[in-house]
């Protein structure tokens, strides 16, 4: 997120990020209206440099879809309208304004960026309900805002006070972990923390209104645990064991609570109920592994990207490590034979068996590589991990270029 230097200064000194000369009382529902999509209605366009591109336009739909069948947050393509975002892939990063700021405002989508939970997070703060047009929100290394609804509708929701964040400002909503209670669920490691990046953990104490919901560790809200890393060590640890915090498959239970709330949908009667403590999950506590791993997430790695000529990748120079599949890349290993020149390369890598089915389960299977239609030709053993929500797998460097691991976003 980009915050002009009044903007930055107010937030770090508790001010009304938001403040313009009017009476609070005044400025407080008025600035709710003014930046919140009329109607739930989100007016929207597409780049023809994205139009054009089956895998781009496949996670800006699927993305909305998560909205809409989940809130009462509709999507409606711009004809003539004033106000609206324009989906883009001009620059680089997964970004945009936060909340409605008027006029055309920008949702950039980079290849890495096409999945639709990153792109249903940066719909979730276009949607927003307090968001000042001037605060430009960056979600972080996997995510997106466009609606104000899913990147921050699950959120907070700031009623008197404005303090520009991530996701769902354009709804009115902050990120997650910037919740006033913060500190009761998640432990913040500023040392690894990249040079410049701190304010993307700020708290913010007052002003902050989370709707009666309490903290949601599976929000698509949420950073991950090594969000703005430095060192590749976590800057975020939940203090509950055996969650698992920055996933973006999807809206959460409660960010979609917490959008209807806001948007008065029908089926969201409004409660008055205090937060409720998150309850501990069960099962064992997970591997430390779950928490210790290298991530795959480059798009061309996914197991429907056809490799164009001359540009074939490979894994040979992976260095031997617990890696999980994420975002453009996929969920998982794919484990049907995945047809050649596919997944950034000409000898794709699918897995020969099944992932272990119970928790912290590890288990030997061999990794196939397909060269025309030799499904096997090559091969490799290597070890998954069952981390309850997610799979690891133990890879190493392939015997040469021809060869890569591919991903799969469809889970098993």
């Amino acid at each position: 997120m980009f915050l002009t230097r009044e903007q930055r200064y107010k937030a770090e000194h508790g001010m009304n990020v938001d403040v313009e000369h009017v009476n609070r009382r005044k400025r407080g529902s008025s600035t709710r209206s003014r930046h919140r999509w009329q109607g739930g209605v989100l007016v929207y366009s597409i780049n023809t440099n994205l139009v054009s591109n089956s895998l781009a336009m496949s996670a800006i739909r699927a993305g909305m879809n998560e909205w809409q069948t989940k809130t009462c947050i509709r999507f409606k393509q711009r004809t003539n309208e004033r106000d609206y975002v324009y989906f883009t892939s001009k620059d680089r990063g997964c970004y945009s304004y936060v909340g409605k700021i008027g006029g055309s405002q920008p949702i950039n989508l980079e290849r890495r960026c096409w999945s639709s939970g990153i792109v249903a997070h940066e719909i979730g703060g276009r949607v927003g309900l307090v968001v000042r047009a001037l605060a430009f929100h960056r979600c972080g290394p996997r995510s997106i805002t466009a609606l104000g609804v899913i990147c921050g509708l699950r959120l907070l929701v700031l009623y008197e006070r404005f303090f520009p964040g991530y996701s769902a400002h354009a709804l009115g909503f902050y990120h997650e972990q910037s919740r006033p209670d913060r500190d009761k669920y998640i432990t913040v490691n500023y040392n690894n923390i990249i040079q410049g990046a701190r304010n993307n953990f700020l708290i913010y104490r007052t002003g902050i209104n989370s709707l009666g919901t309490p903290y949601d560790y599976g929000s698509i809200m949420h950073y991950g645990s090594r969000a703005f890393s430095k060192n590749g060590q976590a800057t975020i640890v939940p203090k509950q064991l055996g969650v698992v915090i920055g996933q973006r498959n999807g809206l959460s239970p409660i960010d979609a609570r917490q959008a209807n709330l806001l948007y008065s949908c029908p089926s969201a009667p409004v409660s008055t109920r205090k937060p409720v403590p998150t309850p501990r999950n069960p099962g064992p506590p997970l591997n430390p592994a779950c928490s210790r791993y290298r991530i795959l997430n480059d798009p061309t790695r996914e197991k429907k990207y056809v490799t164009q000529s001359r540009r074939s990748k490979c894994d040979r120079p992976l260095r031997k490590a617990w890696y999980r599949f994420t975002g453009p890349a996929g969920v998982q290993m794919p484990t049907k034979p995945v047809p050649s020149f596919r997944c950034g390369t000409s000898a794709p890598g699918w897995l020969r068996g099944s992932h272990p089915a119970r928790v912290n389960q590890i288990v030997w299977r061999r990794v196939c590589f397909n060269f025309y239609g030799r499904t096997c030709i090559w091969s490799r053993r290597i070890r998954i991990l069952n981390c309850r929500n997610f799979f690891l797998y133990e890879l190493r460097s392939t015997a040469f270029c021809r060869l890569r691991y591919c991903g799969d976003n469809l889970k098993a």
